[in-house]
């Protein structure tokens, strides 16, 4: 359950406190810089907010918490560039969009399309997490999906149950983000610190989000048959040659398959029988070698193997040294003393 993901604090993304004021035109203001422009009206008795947000980004997504601690209306129109999923901690809050209201409690959340005009009354009481997904950067990997560009926007369904199995496993991946980022260890988190890490999460983030809620490319990317592609190991090679050429960036299976002009199933499936592995860990295996050949080098300027290893994308020092040892038959630190 997702709500037992970030049970273990009590104050979510507690060190990324963006802004808390009572000023309702500060708090628009300051909303505005995260989301977009909105109306902002308070409806309730209440008529004080105290409104609060704590955010944190990682790529393309962005994750926070939020309440204005009073009932008020939000009228953004349309969102334009970004995708928004909202899930209350406690509280209830209607969402307004695609002609239906999502009445979002603990066992709702709701998912807003930037395309799709939205309205939300927003309960005194009430207190969301929420995501933030850049459009640009889903509709390229629903593209890369479909192997061509989109003819038209990806909507997605608004309402998302909590405890429906593929939402379910949604939501616990965004539980795991939240509770690294509410960790309190001083240095900081090594997946979402780390830019090659980063770009590993917000990949897994956008495919997880359109496998697991419906949306209006759905049906076509069910229909692709995987056998109707023609593989050849030329793109294969050009696409081995690129990853190994951009090791050092942040490159997600996406980028190759817009590379080499092909779908990212169709890169799946051509690492898969011409190299016996996926383009995600050939690459591991080319940044693997990068560390070897930096710490045969010797030249570390300071750094210890840990420090090399994760600014190649290894954060688990243990998985890192067994799976160096595998790959070149000793340890790093060997390596390094030689």
């Amino acid at each position: 359950m997702f709500q037992n993901s970030v049970s273990q604090t009590q104050s979510p993304l507690a060190r990324f406190g963006l802004f808390r004021t009572s000023d309702l035109d500060e708090a628009r203001s300051r909303v505005t810089q995260v989301f977009c422009d909105h109306r902002l009206e308070v409806v309730g008795r209440r008529k004080h907010v105290e409104a609060s947000m704590h955010y944190r980004s990682v790529g393309a997504l962005g994750i926070g918490r939020m309440s204005y601690g009073a009932s008020v209306m939000i009228d953004p129109g349309c969102l334009q560039t970004f995708y928004l999923i909202q899930i209350l901690r406690k509280g209830a809050e209607g969402v307004r969009t695609m002609g239906e209201t999502v009445h979002s409690t603990h066992a709702v959340a709701s998912v807003v399309s930037p395309s799709e005009a939205v309205t939300m009354l927003h309960h005194d009481g009430c207190e969301k997490l929420f995501v933030r997904v850049e459009r640009a950067a889903l509709e390229r990997h629903c593209a890369g999906q479909l192997g061509r560009p989109l003819r038209e926007p990806v909507v997605f369904a608004p309402r998302m149950a909590v405890d429906e199995s593929r939402a379910a496993a949604w939501l616990r991946w965004v539980g795991w983000l939240f509770a690294e980022l509410s960790d309190d260890r001083s240095e900081g988190s090594p997946w979402v610190d780390s830019p090659l890490l980063a770009a590993q999460i917000e990949q897994a983030g956008i495919a997880a989000l359109l496998h697991c809620q419906p949306h209006s490319h759905q049906q076509a990317m069910k229909a692709l048959d995987p056998g109707s592609h023609r593989l050849s190991p030329g793109f294969v090679r050009r696409a081995a040659a690129y990853l190994e050429e951009h090791a050092e960036a942040p490159v997600s299976v996406a980028d190759v398959a817009a590379h080499v002009g092909v779908s990212t199933r169709a890169l799946f499936l051509g690492f898969r029988k011409y190299r016996n592995t996926t383009p995600m860990k050939y690459l591991a295996t080319v940044r693997m070698e990068r560390v070897r050949e930096e710490l045969l080098q010797g030249r570390l300027a300071g750094e210890s193997v840990g420090d090399v290893a994760r600014r190649w994308g290894f954060c688990h020092l243990g998985h890192f040294s067994a799976r160096y040892r595998q790959q070149f038959g000793e340890l790093p630190s060997r390596t390094l003393g030689r």
